[in-house]
Order: C-alpha cells, then sequence, then structure tokens
C-alpha cells in the first residue's frame, strides 16, 4: 500500500521544510502551464481579498494523471508564501498571495474511511467528508461543533460550515470525491442525498463569504465525460455540483492545470524542471503524495500481529521515502523494499502512480527507526538515480474487490549512491525458479514500518511478523475466478499477523538450505484498508519476474517489451 493519498494530505496539512532550488531551467517556461498559473492567481486573488477573481469555486477537470494533485499542491505552497523560490513571478505575482494565516483542510476521498472513521487524533474519528472538514480548519472544537452531523451522517447546514472559517481566508481542496462516493454509499444507505446536500451547502457558504475558496477535482474530460474506473461515482459527483452551482453560486470556473496528453512533473522542485540536487540536499518535489497515503488503492502495509525487529534481523530493509521530506523519513515514508545489491532496491510498481520520477523519491536504509532518520550516523540515505517499473505493471479494475489490483507488481530503483555493507545494511537475493523449488516450509517473514492498528500511522519502529505461505492451488479458491493468477502471485493466508496499509513494497522472505531469499513482494489484500484481511494476502511472486530483474541489476538495461499479464476478465489493460 502507497502512502499516496497521504502524502497530499502531509502537504496539505503541515509547514514542509524548504529546499534551495536552482532558479532558472532552458525550458522553464514549458514546465510552466498557462492553467497552473491562472489558477494561483485566481485563489490567491480571493484569498488576499484584493478583488478581481473569476470565482470562489474553480474545479480542476483533468482525466487521472493529468496533472491535478501537482496542481493542489502547488497551490498549498502558494498560499502558505513558497519561502525559498528565488524566481516567484515565474509563477504568481507575489503582491498577490495572502500574507496572514490562511486556514486549509485538504480533503482526499482516498483517505477516507466512512465505515470505520479516519483517525484525526487519538479517540477521534471522521466518518464523513464534513467531519474531516471541520477539524482540520478548526481543530478539535470544529469538530465537536459537527459531530452530530458526522455520527448521523446527516450533512451541516451553510450557517454552521461558516462558522468554521472563523473570519479567516479559508482554503478547502476536494479531491478524489469520487472514491468518497463509492466507500460512503456502501457504509450508508443515504449517503448520495447527503453528499449533494453537504456540497450544496459548502457550494452556498464560500460563495457568500469574502476570502474563502474552494477548489474540487473530478475526473472529467473535456467532452464532460469520466472514462477511468470510477464512472459512475464521477458523473454522480459531477451532478451534485452542477445543481449546487446552479443554486448557490453564478458560476463556477473550470480550469485544466496541465493538457490532457501530458503526464508532466509540474511540480518537480516547486514546478521547476531541474533541480539543483546538491544544494537542495536531495530534496526533489513535494510529490507525494500524499497521508498514509494509503493510497490509490487496496494496497497491503504494514506487519500487524507481528514484533519489533531486531538489530541485523532483516539488514536488508530498505524504505522509500518522498524527497521533499528528507531527512524526515516518518513524514515522508512511501513504501518498503529489499536490497538486492548495493546499487538496486526492489519495490513495488504501484508505489509509483503518482510519479516515476526518480528525483521525487530516496532510499532509506540501516536503521530499524524511522524517526532516527535525520542522524547521519545512524542511517544511510540514497537519492534514486533511476526507476523501472516492470512493463507488464498493469492497474485493474476489480468490481468484487470494489477496488483495484495490481498485476505485474515490481520495480526497481537504482540508487544514486550505492551504501557501505555492513552489519546493518546488507543485500539479499531474488528468488528464481530453480532456487524457488528448494525452498524449506511454509513459513515466511514479512517485514515493515506500515500501520501496527486499524486506523493507525506508519509505525516509527520496523517490524517483522511470521506468515504461513498458501499452496499455489489454494489462494485463488479463496477469490472470485480469474482474480488471482498463481504464476505471478503468492499468497498468506487472512488473520491477524500480515501485511497493512504502509508497508506495499517490502519483502516476505524463506529460506533454501538456511539462506534466505526474497520469495514475494507486498502487493495488496483485501478489504480495501482494512486490517486485519478477510481474505488471503498477496504478494508479487519474485521468480516470476527474475529473469527481468537480473537483466536490470547485471547491465542496467531492463527489457522494456513484455507481454502484459491478463486481467481477471481475460483481456489486458
Amino acid at each position: 500500500m502507497t502512502t499516496n493519498s497521504w502524502l497530499i494530505s502531509r502537504a496539505w496539512s503541515t509547514e514542509p521544510p524548504q529546499p534551495t532550488i536552482s532558479t532558472r531551467s532552458p525550458s522553464l517556461q514549458k514546465a510552466i502551464r498557462p492553467g497552473m498559473k491562472e489558477l494561483l492567481r485566481a485563489v490567491c486573488l480571493r484569498l488576499s481579498g484584493k478583488g478581481g477573481e473569476v470565482s470562489s469555486i474553480i474545479r480542476l477537470g483533468t482525466q487521472y494523471g493529468g496533472g491535478k494533485t501537482h496542481a493542489l499542491i502547488a497551490l498549498v505552497h502558494a498560499v502558505r508564501g513558497v519561502k525559498g523560490v528565488a524566481n516567484l513571478s515565474d509563477f504568481v505575482d507575489p503582491s498577490i498571495l495572502p500574507t496572514g494565516t490562511v486556514r486549509i483542510a485538504a480533503l482526499d476521498g482516498e483517505n477516507a474511511d466512512p465505515a470505520n472513521g479516519l483517525t484525526l487524533e487519538p479517540g477521534l474519528l471522521a466518518h464523513s467528508m464534513w467531519g474531516e472538514m471541520a477539524y482540520r480548519l478548526a481543530g478539535r472544537s470544529g469538530y465537536e461543533r459537527v459531530r452530530q452531523s458526522d455520527e448521523k451522517h446527516i450533512a451541516p447546514g451553510a450557517d454552521t460550515i461558516r462558522e468554521l472559517f472563523g473570519g479567516q481566508p479559508t482554503l478547502i481542496l476536494l479531491d478524489e470525491v469520487s472514491v468518497y462516493l463509492r466507500k460512503v454509499e456502501r457504509a450508508f444507505p443515504d449517503a448520495s442525498k447527503q453528499f449533494a446536500a453537504f456540497i450544496h451547502d459548502l457550494f452556498k457558504a464560500v460563495a457568500s463569504t469574502p476570502q474563502v475558496a474552494l477548489v474540487y477535482t473530478l475526473a472529467i474530460g473535456k467532452d464532460d465525460q469520466a472514462k477511468d474506473a470510477y464512472k459512475e461515482e464521477n458523473e454522480r459527483a459531477a451532478a451534485a455540483m452542477a445543481e449546487a452551482e446552479s443554486v448557490a453560486v453564478r458560476s463556477t470556473t473550470p480550469l485544466n492545470p496541465t493538457e490532457e496528453d501530458e503526464t508532466p512533473n509540474v511540480l518537480r522542485a516547486r514546478l521547476f524542471e531541474s533541480v539543483d540536487l546538491k544544494a537542495s540536499n536531495l530534496l526533489a518535489s513535494t510529490k507525494r503524495q500524499i497521508e498514509v497515503a494509503v493510497a490509490t488503492r487496496s494496497n497491503l502495509g504494514f506487519v500487524m500481529g507481528g514484533q519489533q525487529a531486531t538489530r541485523g534481523e532483516v539488514p536488508y530493509q530498505a524504505a522509500v521515502v518522498l524527497s521533499f521530506y528528507v531527512p524526515e523519513a516518518k513524514n515522508g515514508y512511501h513504501c518498503g523494499g529489499v536490497l538486492l545489491n548495493r546499487a538496486w532496491v526492489l519495490t513495488a510498481g504501484h508505489c509509483f502512480q503518482e510519479s516515476t520520477e526518480p528525483v521525487d523519491f530516496q532510499v532509506y536504509l540501516g536503521s530499524l527507526k524511522l524517526s532516527t532518520s535525520d542522524q547521519p550516523n545512524i542511517c544511510c540515505w540514497s537519492p534514486v538515480e533511476k526507476l523501472v517499473r516492470y512493463p507488464g505493471y498493469r492497474e485493474i479494475d476489480t468490481p468484487s474487490l470494489n477496488g483495484t489490483i495490481s498485476r505485474g507488481d515490481v520495480a526497481l530503483l537504482k540508487l544514486a549512491n550505492p551504501p557501505t555493507l555492513s552489519a546493518d545494511i546488507a543485500t539479499i537475493s531474488a528468488v528464481d525458479s530453480t532456487i524457488e523449488k528448494a525452498l524449506t516450509g511454509t513459513i515466511g517473514q514479512v517485514s515493515g514500518w506500515g500501520v501496527t492498528t486499524h486506523g493507525g500511522g506508519v509505525s516509527d519502529d520496523l517490524m517483522v511478523g511470521q506468515v504461513s505461505v498458501l499452496p499455489d492451488a489454494v489462494c485463488p479458491t479463496k477469490y472470485n475466478p480469474g482474480i488471482i493468477d498463481p504464476t505471478i502471485m503468492k499468497c498468506s493466508p487472512a488473520g491477524q499477523v500480515g501485511a497493512c496499509q504502509g508497508d506495499s513494497g517490502g519483502p516476505l522472505v524463506m529460506k533454501s538450505k538456511g539462506t534466505p531469499y526474497v520469495e514475494g513482494i507486498v502487493s495488496w489484500g483485501y478489504p480495501v484498508g482494512g486490517c486485519p484481511s478477510t481474505k488471503p494476502n498477496v504478494y508479487s511472486r519474485v521468480s516470476a519476474f527474475s529473469t527481468w530483474i537480473a537483466q536490470c541489476i547485471a547491465g542496467g538495461d531492463c527489457p522494456s517489451e513484455i507481454k502484459p499479464h491478463a486481467d481477471p476478465s481475460g483481456s489486458t489493460k
């Protein structure tokens, strides 16, 4: 499981360190899209109260992968003052930036948990989008103001929402509302009507309050049609937005932060195309993405029911961290990984749904705690020189699981600074088909820094757990036909010990003649976001990718033409 959605949440809710950024690039203007500039200008004018804004409510309407996340993060940094950017005027007129504190509520549907509640702080859960919004804007007291609405799932009125603004400039960001709708409609029978009521009163409150802006995203293309896996939910969300707009406000401004045929690194190094890695302490973009980024799917994550690892027990364990947070590994923790040799780390392909740019990630090795990562004598950091996702990787919408699954779910990271091997940093070999036949027993070991209780945050301590490994013929019987392909997947039983959110990409290790080998890479589980799992946890079977892995790490040239693995319906995507 990635920490994608939470990367955005982290970028939205905390003040990140400010990197030093090279101020010019030969193709800088190409990277700064007109839509991005227009978005920054419109929102900053509204929040600063200077007037001239086109609207208080803005819709970002590109398809998934079209730059919405980058635009939202850029927007947050803009309203916080974008410190450290020398040529700020290339992006936005500095005179229109808000000068005081701006209240920000960034609501990510992927991070929502309507059925169980999203943990806001110990002992406080939000079951609705408005419950989380109230807390983000006004803290505990804000949540208490709407507690009844949140617990009964009845949308608050416009006047109550206005109270949450507190008379201050306020920015509200809504992302992945289609994902939220899919979740909430299964938890509350009347959810669609209450969502529409909430949007209506939110639009009304925003439009009628000075220095308050709302930016929301929909995966809707230029033809106003939804085409992704959440097509139906997107269309319902779009209908609710349109109805609210017609009643509450004169108009909503639609913006495309990027063209649909681009998958740009709009935000690399605060929208710069190149970054001086030495000057920036190897900090790159604010890409995310984002809070326990439990992110864009049914990803797995931590070791539930395990125990703290001891020194030297899993010296091959790696943490993939978002570069922007270096050297604070815990804040930027994204995925697990495993060190195959001094130069290469094996991890999960789905960890890079939001970005495949090496500069967005660094690898952390050699410590049992994420919180000690800023102490250079304890750990080892390396920027990523090359990021290669298996060419047969596919995300497949699987209605029977209420989410997506991954196939060909492996990736390799080449380290720019190979570490010195020691008792704390060591390599482990990837299993191949020959060695796999000699693996002894049916017990494997999983490890990682993911959450240790349902709804919790990532663990500061590296955890390990022992799991049974199911025979190849058993796992497919636990899911609907066609979902499990034992030629490329391994499974461990559902139960109290196993992977959960936050440790996708981590290793499943088994032994052959006393020597440990990586047998699997944590991939996905069921239910989405649920721990402990109620069906077997699924790992990418490393032996299925051993030839590709060996060719990549031997010479650095990875085969790019791989036949895609079939999806459960028999077609490929």
